[in-house]
């Protein structure tokens, strides 16, 4: 049985009343080895190294605005994110498919 728990700005507590809640868009998170990313930080190109769980998965990059810059398909075990043409700074890999996903902070110098 699940209940939400809200906490308001001044810290009161409030629980739900309803009994069935609905739980769904969890998901699985992978082991750390599942997936290698180097060099980071680069100079707009790194290579993705993924588990077989994650083949067929969709890998996207956004920057801080929350705009998608980059996606692709995560066809094989090695793979290259090439963000050569974009700006310096700080991005968000997120790789989702399969019941699976993770996120991975991007540096481009």
């Amino acid at each position: 049985q699940y209940f939400v728990v809200e906490t308001d700005t001044n810290g009161c507590l409030a629980t739900s009343t309803r009994q069935n809640i609905v739980v769904s868009g969890i998901i699985n998170e992978l082991p750390e080895k599942s997936v290698i990313i180097y060099p980071n930080p680069s100079n707009g190109s790194w290579r993705l190294t993924v588990s077989n769980e994650l083949l067929g998965s969709i890998a996207e990059v956004f920057d801080a605005t929350g705009r998608q810059v980059f996606k692709s398909s995560v066809s094989n075990q090695q793979s290259v994110i090439d963000m050569s043409g974009i700006a310096s700074g700080v991005y968000e890999l997120r790789i989702t498919g399969h019941g699976y996903g993770l996120v991975r902070k991007l540096v481009k110098m």
